[in-house]
């Protein structure tokens, strides 16, 4: 559940936008649903669970990334980003009483050094709030995007590939790899299964 990087697991256009390979090993197998949509901040998800997106759907994990479309177009705060995942991780528990969930952190970026530092923020808050929580486990999977050095490793995206060179914000077709093989052993932990 989440935004247009988890949308990407529904293309298939090498070279740098070829996810389904990555969701046919990971997810399909799983019965997984891909409930990401281009575009979304935390109050489109709000709204689809309030008009019945999982209505008798009962899934034993779901995997949310949401937020970043919040701190760039949306231009919201940290605290405003921050008060809008908790609102969406309260209505899921609410909703799917025995689901676990798997919260990701918001993924690093190069659009503005101001939206870097939101993301972080975010990131922070979300760590220190979900330490405890016996539903939620939150993993923050930012570091396999950078270098040694803590630098952005902006192979990983393909958004400067693209012929209007956006900025990295969107993994490429090995980052989004990385991306599921990172967070594998926690989603099969989850699951209780044994990791891929």
């Amino acid at each position: 559940m989440g935004d247009s990087i988890i949308n990407n697991y529904d293309k298939a256009a090498p070279p740098d936008e070829n996810f389904a390979p990555t969701w046919a090993r990971h997810y399909a197998p799983r019965r997984a649903l891909n409930l990401g949509f281009s575009g979304d901040t935390t109050a489109n998800v709000l709204w689809r669970l309030q008009h019945g997106e999982v209505e008798g759907l009962r899934p034993k994990v779901a995997v949310v990334l949401i937020g970043t479309n919040d701190t760039a177009g949306a231009g919201r705060t940290a605290a405003q980003t921050q008060a809008g995942i908790d609102a969406v991780v309260d209505d899921l528990e609410r909703r799917l009483p025995t689901t676990k969930i798997l919260l990701l952190g918001l993924l690093p970026s190069a659009i503005t050094a101001a939206k870097s530092a939101t993301d972080m923020a975010v990131n922070a808050y979300l760590a220190d709030r979900y330490a405890a929580d016996p539903r939620v486990a939150y993993r923050d999977i930012g570091a396999i995007f950078r270098r040694p050095d803590g630098t952005l490793d902006e192979t990983l995206f393909y958004d400067p590939r693209l012929p209007q060179h956006g900025k990295p914000l969107h993994p490429d077709t090995h980052g989004q790899r990385m991306m599921a093989e990172a967070i594998e052993p926690t989603l099969a932990n989850l699951l209780g299964e044994e990791p891929l």
